[in-house]
Parts: C-alpha cells; sequence; structure tokens
C-alpha cells in the first residue's frame, strides 16, 4: 500500500480496496462489497458482476491492478486512522463523474471535425432583353469543411477554436431563348390605263352656190389614254425562335477559423446532450468557375475578375448528442444552423440560411 502514489490511492479506493485488505491478501473484493458509486465506475469501463467473477476465477488480480500499482517506488503518502489519506485534495465531480483535483477544473480536449451545410433554394429567375429572354436556375448552396478544433472544458462549459479547410460551390442552369426576326419582301406588278374624254361641237361655213353660205355645225371627240404601271411591295416578317440550356459552377476554398461555446450534460449511460454557437470566419484561398452576377444578369468568370469577396464570416448554432466510448473520448453528432452575414459575393437573402450537420470526434486529455 506504501508504494501507491496519492492518486493510485484514490483510484483503489474507487474500486473498494483498503490498506489492510491490500497488504494482508491483495485479492480483489466480492462485487457485491463495491459502494454502488464503484460499481457505476466499473460499468463505464464495461465491467459487470459476472465479468468481475470470471476475473476472480481466472486470477486476473494483476491485470486490474496494473493501472494503479508502480515498481516499488517509496511514496510519503500519510493516512490517517480510517485508513483515508490525509493530503489528498478535495474533489469535485466532472460531467463524466470523474473525481477532478482542486484547481484541475479546465481540461483539454482536441476535436477532429467534419462539417455539411447546404442553403434554402431559390426560384428560377427570368431576364429579358430586346432579342432574347433567360431563365436562371441556381442551385442551393453546398457548403463543406474539416479541420481540427483544440478546446477547454470548464464544468460542464466549454469553448474551442481551431482551423479548417472549407469549400463552397454551387451550379446554375441557364436556358436562354433568343428571337431573330427576318425581312422578306415580296412585289406584285399591275398596270391600269386611263382615258381622259373631250367633246367639241364644231361649226362649219359652206357656200350654197348663190353667193350664200350655210352654216353646218358637227361634234367632235378627243380620247387620250394614259398608261399607268403600278408596282405593290409587301413585307412579310419571319420570326424565329431558339433555345439553348448552357450550365455552370463555380467553387471557393477558404481557410476558416471558428470560436466556439458550449455547454453539455451527461445523460444516464453513456449518451450526453450538447448545445453551442459561435462565429466563422473564413479567409479565401483558390477560386475557379464562373458564378451568377444578380445585379447586372451576366455570368461572371471568377478567375478573371475580382467578383468573389476576399473573406466570409457566418454565424451558427446547433445542438445534437454524444456516445462516451469512454470518458476521455467521445463521438459528437450536431444538427447545425448557419447564417451568411458576408457572403462571397450578392446572393438571394433566403440562400444565406443554410442547415446541415456536424461530426466529431473529441478527445479529452
Amino acid at each position: 500500500w506504501s508504494w501507491l502514489t496519492n492518486e493510485q490511492v484514490e483510484a483503489a479506493y474507487s474500486l473498494g480496496y483498503r490498506e489492510e485488505s491490500w497488504d494482508d491478501s491483495q485479492e480483489p473484493i466480492d462485487w457485491f462489497e463495491f459502494s454502488d458509486k464503484a460499481k457505476e465506475h466499473l460499468g463505464t469501463l464495461g465491467m459487470d458482476e459476472a465479468l468481475w467473477k470470471e476475473y476472480l476465477e481466472e486470477d486476473q488480480k494483476k491485470i486490474i491492478a496494473e493501472g494503479i500499482m508502480v515498481d516499488k517506488e517509496e511514496d510519503d503518502s500519510e493516512v490517517t486512522i480510517n485508513n483515508k489519506p490525509e493530503n489528498l485534495e478535495e474533489v469535485e465531480k466532472t460531467e463524466f463523474d470523474e473525481d477532478v483535483p482542486n484547481g484541475k477544473k479546465w481540461k483539454l480536449f482536441v476535436e477532429p471535425v467534419f462539417l455539411y451545410n447546404q442553403s434554402l433554394t431559390v426560384t428560377s429567375m427570368v431576364s429579358e432583353s430586346p432579342n432574347s429572354t433567360s431563365i436562371i436556375s441556381p442551385s442551393s448552396i453546398k457548403d463543406w469543411s474539416a479541420g481540427v478544433d483544440i478546446g477547454m472544458y470548464h464544468g460542464n462549459f466549454f469553448v474551442k477554436s481551431g482551423i479548417r479547410f472549407q469549400e463552397l460551390n454551387q451550379n446554375f442552369n441557364l436556358s436562354t431563348i433568343s428571337t431573330e426576326i427576318s425581312d422578306e419582301y415580296q412585289y406584285n406588278q399591275r398596270t391600269e390605263t386611263k382615258y381622259d374624254y373631250q367633246r367639241e361641237y364644231i361649226v362649219n361655213k359652206i357656200p350654197d352656190g348663190n353667193s350664200g353660205f350655210n352654216f353646218k355645225g358637227s361634234y367632235v371627240e378627243n380620247v387620250d389614254s394614259t398608261i399607268i404601271n403600278f408596282t405593290d411591295t409587301v413585307l412579310i416578317q419571319n420570326k424565329i425562335e431558339q433555345e439553348n440550356k448552357s450550365s455552370f459552377d463555380y467553387k471557393i476554398q477558404y481557410i476558416t477559423i471558428p470560436l466556439i461555446v458550449g455547454y453539455e450534460y451527461q445523460l444516464k449511460g453513456k449518451w450526453l446532450i450538447e448545445a453551442s454557437g459561435g462565429i466563422n470566419t473564413g479567409i479565401r484561398v483558390k477560386q475557379s468557375g464562373s458564378a451568377f452576377d444578380y445585379t447586372n444578369n451576366e455570368m461572371v468568370k471568377l478567375n478573371e475578375s475580382s467578383f468573389a469577396s476576399n473573406y466570409t464570416f457566418a454565424m451558427n448554432v446547433g445542438a445534437g448528442v454524444g456516445y462516451l466510448f469512454k470518458p476521455s473520448l467521445s463521438l459528437r453528432l450536431r444538427p447545425s444552423y448557419r447564417y451568411l452575414f458576408k457572403t462571397p459575393f450578392q446572393i438571394p437573402e433566403r440562400q444565406k440560411h443554410m442547415f446541415g450537420v456536424d461530426l466529431g470526434l473529441r478527445f479529452k486529455f
């Protein structure tokens, strides 16, 4: 017993050992002698009554004690009459029901994470010009990221940051109906004749042979004809409509730095629940493809312009569940909501709302 350190004595107490039983027989106690607290602790290690009996039968004391014994290095730990070490610090319970000595309330953890989010969709938009009509159909914005977060616990509260690689991508379907009008002229020729009639009465003086005269009158008609040629011009307009379909997309990569605070609560057994919220800042590192400029109703090639912003800023909240493989290792699944305050470029307001899921594997030290 004197070879055990203070922390190892604590571990021995939690398993039901006492100095007299340890030094006299060094045999593990029966299951019914464990306190409820000790049984719960053994349960988190995957131990139950049947398995404990097997350990007793197979003389596995050495394996059980291996984690709390040292190689005969003396320790100056003092014990009281009731066999409880006097120099052990008062302890309190963490969210995993572990003993945490005073002054060690902060605990470090590392968490590899993978996140996937997707924006809401928007309806197709119509852009019209004198000779064409364009229908643009944007998809939802897809956002995935992966990285490593580092954080600290204080009781049930935690705060974390880290570094992640993020990619935003979106595709657009464009349908353009162009109208072409061609003019065709037809010529019809026709001829008309116009007649102009003039009638005159003429009186002629005719000698009568007796040194006298007779007067005789008659009508004379003059007809003038005019030939007129006409050409009728007919304009025929032919309207031709042609539909062209195309698609384009973009990808923008960022290095992002999150800052997240949260709270978790351990349920009965190995399950826990948590809620968290924070901000996320992204710095653009690469871009490719083409995006749609909603202001000017045109396609923009990202590599040939400064259309995309150099950074993004978002707020996110989430709530989820976790499963404890052991007190220092847990798997987290968090449905999340994200709102994009600063987007890569102007997008419809509806697409600033994103929903997704976060997956993390948390190692606590």
